[in-house]
């Protein structure tokens, strides 16, 4: 008798024996043998992917499976002040990692699927949510369309998850990138207030309209805090085809096309992580 993977099974309730040509299961609490069989394929996923991290050199390599932290789409620069990577950090730091204690790679597996079906959910989402590609809102081959899908699916609002500041985006782009982005918040009046600012001291000086710490209308306040680059943006759905409008009724979109080069790095990966 062993836990049984396809419920949080606390006292063992799983029967496996062998049959004439088959592996046999039976889970006294009633779940079918495709769960047990789907349940304990994740268990050796998701354990697989969190064990890397134990850096146990004396066990040999048992899966092909791999999920490491991929890089950034710039290299060396990590955003560690956007409100993403707080919130992706202070997720792992919660979850129950008290199976690392086991002696033995099988000994681990054992403990961590012991774990609560939460626990178990929890290290799911982390191990899955780490690998994904950081990506920017560009066209042709540096697109990446599923992101994009993701983030529709989700709901991001990539505003609440990364802030343009002076370090992270407005001393790396031009003045006349910061002017337009002043002016698409709050037109041509709020640019022209800026615009014969030198380009440091206008780098300062979005950073404030942008966190909503500058002086304004309302309405521009609330703009310039839902405001991101337009490579910060999940694109909208590709337009459907000529018939297919014309029998659903909906207006198709566009997808939005952006310059790769405004961009501080891949927060779009690590708000979907979050």
């Amino acid at each position: 008798m062993c836990r049984c993977p396809a419920h949080d099974d606390r006292s063992p309730s799983l029967a496996i024996g062998l049959g004439k040509h088959t592996i046999l299961f039976h889970c006294f609490a009633g779940c079918s043998s495709a769960d047990i069989l789907a349940g304990f394929a994740l268990d050796v996923l998701v354990f697989t992917l969190a064990d890397a991290d134990t850096l146990d050199y004396r066990a040999r390599s048992a899966t092909t499976l791999r999920g490491s932290a991929p890089l950034g789409p710039i290299l060396g620069f990590e955003a560690k002040d956007a409100a993403a990577s707080a919130a992706l950090a202070e997720f792992k730091g919660g979850l129950d990692e008290s199976w690392r204690s086991g002696e033995s790679q099988a000994d681990r597996f054992d403990r961590y699927r012991a774990l609560s079906d939460e626990a178990r959910s929890a290290w799911l989402g982390f191990t899955v949510a780490r690998t994904l590609e950081a990506s920017l809102n560009a066209s042709g081959e540096r697109a990446a369309p599923f992101h994009d899908h993701l983030g529709r699916l989700i709901g991001i609002d990539m505003a609440a998850w990364w802030r343009p500041s002076a370090i992270n985006y407005f001393d790396r782009v031009s003045k006349q990138v910061i002017l337009e982005a002043l002016s698409e918040v709050g037109g041509a009046e709020l640019s022209s207030r800026f615009a014969a600012a030198k380009k440091g001291d206008l780098a300062q000086s979005a950073e404030r309209v942008f966190a909503g710490q500058f002086i304004t209308e309302a309405e521009v306040k609330d703009r310039a805090l839902a405001w991101v680059p337009m490579v910060m943006r999940f694109a909208e759905s590709p337009a459907l085809p000529d018939a297919e409008v014309a029998g659903s009724g909906d207006e198709a979109s566009t997808p939005t096309e952006a310059d790769p080069s405004q961009s501080d790095g891949g927060n779009k990966s690590q708000a979907m992580a979050a």
